[in-house]
């Protein structure tokens, strides 16, 4: 308990955790309620936008570090040539937002998949009475709408931040501990004690 390095794991995860699973749910939420009309009609394109869900995660995290590494990277590459400079994706301090965004990115279709599935749920006769009643637009969507589709958000919401306190593979593959050890997981710190210091009663 006196570790500081314990500490900083466990907020970093706890951080990391609520940070994107908030985004995950509401870029979710977004997406899933403006493309229903757009996948009611063709309703192929939900296999298109689970796609990054599917790759593994360890796998992920090795080909973001190709191509955001500062050297051999493409996207630093075309930064620099359009505009003169490129940031350190990975650097002591982006490091940390960049792996944010791509947790967001890979499982965010996790949230859409959830989220749609709740608002096709939602009877039509309902929507109907409450248009007829006037509500229509945003008003539907935030008297009608938005609070039965609370509960399944709130429960993706619990899910993902399970998952990205838990976070380990895309990580490690991605940074490691990080520069100075900025993105020392609490299971990074876990794997570290034990596998690289011997320290088995500290891991455990």
């Amino acid at each position: 308990l006196a570790d500081d390095d314990f500490w900083y794991a466990v907020g970093l995860s706890f951080r990391f955790g609520a940070l994107t699973a908030a985004l995950e749910v509401a870029l979710g939420l977004f997406l899933a309620v403006f493309l229903a009309p757009l996948i009611e009609r063709r309703p192929w394109l939900m296999a298109i936008l689970m796609m990054p869900m599917v790759v593994a995660p360890a796998m992920m995290g090795l080909m973001y570090r190709l191509v955001l590494h500062e050297f051999v990277g493409p996207l630093p590459h075309y930064l620099f040539a359009l505009f003169g400079r490129s940031p350190a994706f990975l650097g002591p301090d982006t490091v940390f937002t960049t792996i944010v965004v791509i947790e967001t990115l890979q499982w965010t279709p996790f949230c859409i998949l959830l989220i749609y599935t709740a608002y096709q749920a939602i009877p039509g006769d309902l929507r109907e009475a409450a248009r007829v009643d006037g509500a229509r637009g945003w008003r539907l969507f935030r008297r009608i709408e938005l609070p039965l589709l609370m509960p399944v958000a709130i429960i993706a919401f619990v899910i993902r931040f399970i998952d990205g306190f838990r976070v380990f593979d895309n990580i490690y593959v991605l940074t490691g501990t990080g520069p100075g050890g900025a993105t020392t997981s609490l299971s990074i710190y876990i794997y570290t004690a034990f596998f690289r210091s011997a320290e088995i009663g500290e891991a455990v």
